[in-house]
Parts: structure tokens; sequence; C-alpha cells
């Protein structure tokens, strides 16, 4: 399990270990994955979590149902790895900015704005077409949660 971990939100959700896909699981184990991407790198806690996949309609073994989902989320991403930790509060699925395609884009959209600045607009449209590139449909597509 020593290939990095890329994760995409500019898209269809997936996760992939070199050029294995991840199988991220049914829609609310694939929601809880998705809140826990799109705030990589942070503490979630488990009340958020809920609330994000199951909006105002919380039923009454949600708890169980996401500790479930975050076991089958660690065996599919490599029980032996650190990426997605508990946390008193809650849960963390630790990324670099290479693993995840919305950091990869910010950090392209900043590149541009810098070329921009300095009026060399061919590096400026080269970052931007390398941006719009990591998209691939509309984002956060297969996820469907409030």
């Amino acid at each position: 399990m020593s290939q990095s971990l890329r994760v995409r939100l500019l898209g269809v959700v997936s996760a992939w270990r070199g050029a294995a896909e991840i199988d991220l699981g049914p829609g609310r184990q694939r929601a809880v994955f998705t809140v826990l991407a799109l705030r990589a790198n942070q503490v979630v806690s488990r009340e958020a979590l809920m609330d994000a996949v199951w909006g105002d309609s919380v039923p009454p073994g949600a708890s169980k149902s996401l500790y479930s989902y975050i076991s089958r989320l660690r065996l599919a991403l490599g029980r032996d790895t650190q990426v997605l930790v508990s946390e008193r509060s809650g849960y963390s699925l630790r990324l670099g900015p290479a693993e995840l395609d919305v950091h990869e884009f910010d950090a392209l959209r900043e590149t541009a704005q810098e070329a921009w600045q300095r009026r060399d607009f061919a590096a400026a449209r080269g970052a931007l077409d390398a941006a719009l590139g990591l998209w691939d449909g509309d984002a956060l597509g297969g996820v469907d949660s409030p």
C-alpha cells in the first residue's frame, strides 16, 4: 500500500491507489467519504457527518451506520495506512495537496493568476488549461445526499 492515494471530487467522486480504483461503497458510505474529502485534514464531527448524509431526517440507528461506513472505508483505503483516522470528536481524511484534485485545481488557478499578473499570458493559459483538464463532469458526481 505504498502507492499514493488520489481522490477525485471534480467529476464522479472516486479514489485511486496507483492504477487501481478503490470501491467507495454504496451511496451513503460514498457520501461520508465525500464529506471527509471536502474537509480533508480537518476533523469532521460525527454529528456533522450524519447531518451531511441524512439532513433533517437522521434515523435512530444513524450512529451505528456511520461507524459501519467508516469501518468499510478504512478497509477499502487500507487499514495499514493513516489516511482515515479517528479523532476524539470525529474523523479526518488525511490527504496531501497532490492527492486531492480540488487542491491541485486551486494551485493551478493560483499559478495562472500569478502568470497573468506577470503578463505571461501563455503560462496563464497553460495553467488554466491544466486546471480545467482536472474536471470530468459535474463536481461531486455520483453522490446523492443533503
